[in-house]
Formats: structure tokens, C-alpha cells, sequence
């Protein structure tokens, strides 16, 4: 009844609960419940990894949309610097997740200084929503991680 999901998390379809597959673990035995051994396996380089895949993504549709302005080239840029990062965040290397703290930063900035605040509801304002929550995967990867190489 269990079925692989995102990030080595198990869905169990019958009782609707989520449980932890991490490292080998599954939802038999456990009542659908996460358990701290669990939690304490969790690697949040897999969220800021895809995240980062995703802002990268969704900026090349961004600048494809776009019609031509200044700043659409910086947008295909931070696009590919997003996806090469979120790429690299896969190998688990401390130099990686620095650049998945750092490079989000850059561009939040960059893009407040060139086009200001963004609206609430707008592509500007779900990559900076995306960012942030990069920078807190990111940053709790290297306060609480110490097997990063």
C-alpha cells in the first residue's frame, strides 16, 4: 500500500498519512507515524536541490515570456546559474551548499535593487519565495550537517 514518493518519503494511500521511508525505513510497524530516528535522517539538500531546479526552470520561462525589457538576459542568466547550483547540490559537498546560500542571496538582491518589490502575487515574488526557503534549507544544511566534505 505504500508507494515511492519525492525525497524517499512513503505515501500510504489507504490511511492517508505520511511516514518516513528515509534510509531504508518504512511505514510498516510504525502507525503511519514519523519517528525521531526518522528525523533525524533527513537531508534537506534533496528540497533545496529541486527548489533551486525549479527557480532555474521557472526563470528560462520567465525570460521566454518576457517580451524584450532591460534586465530579460539577467533573468536567462540567474536561470542557468540556478539549475547548474541546484545540480550541484545533489553532491553533498560543503562548496555546493554554500553556492545554494550564496547565489539565491545574489539574486534576490540584484533583482529588488533592478525591478524593486514585487507584487504579492507574481512569478518575482514565487522566486523569492523559493529563494528564502533555499536559504533556510541551505542554511540549516550547514549549521546542523557537520558530514558535509
Amino acid at each position: 500500500h505504500n508507494q515511492p514518493g519525492l525525497g524517499g518519503t512513503l505515501y500510504s494511500g489507504l490511511s492517508g498519512t505520511l511516514c518516513s521511508g528515509i534510509r531504508g525505513t518504512s511505514c510498516s510497524g510504525t502507525g503511519g507515524t514519523i519517528t525521531p530516528e526518522s528525523v533525524a535522517h533527513f537531508e534537506p539538500v534533496y528540497p533545496a536541490g529541486i527548489l533551486l531546479l525549479l527557480n532555474g526552470v521557472l526563470h528560462i520561462v520567465e525570460y521566454i515570456n518576457k517580451s524584450i525589457s532591460p534586465g530579460r538576459i539577467g533573468i536567462l542568466v540567474f536561470g542557468v546559474i540556478y539549475i547548474i547550483t541546484g545540480l550541484l547540490i545533489f553532491n553533498k559537498k560543503r562548496y555546493s551548499v554554500y553556492l545554494g546560500l550564496i547565489i539565491p542571496i545574489i539574486g534576490m538582491t540584484l533583482s529588488i535593487i533592478k525591478f524593486g518589490v514585487p507584487e504579492l502575487i507574481s512569478l518575482s515574488a514565487l522566486f523569492k519565495l523559493i529563494g528564502l526557503i533555499v536559504i533556510c534549507c541551505c542554511g540549516y544544511i550547514l549549521i546542523n550537517q557537520k558530514t558535509l566534505k
